[in-house]
């Protein structure tokens, strides 16, 4: 995992994420910790790489295991598309199909927010 310079206070995690995406994944982190549904935030794509630009979106994959109705997902995903600045693209971990994605998130990914318990 590449590491980054750190552009503002927060998670130590950021330093795994793009300068310019570190202020909003902070933003993130802050609104899902009153969300007791959320178990991990993973960062993915462009966001974690040298690829980040002006124009990128942040990809935010949402483990919530206990939700199941994509109306509930789309509820509990709204206070993380007002908090930030950036266009997101939030899907919801537990319902990917795609073993390509899953593999890029899984390998590639940034856990930036971990609530499970041991």
């Amino acid at each position: 995992m590449r590491i980054f310079p750190r552009r503002c206070e927060g998670a130590d995690t950021l330093k795994y994420i793009f300068p310019s995406m570190q202020k909003e994944v902070q933003k993130v982190i802050d609104v899902i910790k009153s969300i007791d549904c959320i178990q991990r935030i993973i960062i993915f794509g462009s966001a974690v790489t040298l690829n980040c630009g002006m124009r990128s979106d942040l990809d935010i994959a949402v483990d919530a295991p206990g939700i199941t109705d994509e109306d509930e997902f789309l509820r509990i995903i709204r206070p993380i598309k007002r908090a930030v600045d950036v266009e997101t693209d939030i899907i919801h971990y537990n319902s990917i199909q795609s073993e390509l994605l899953l593999n890029e998130i899984n390998t590639k990914g940034v856990d930036v927010y971990d609530n499970r318990v041991c």
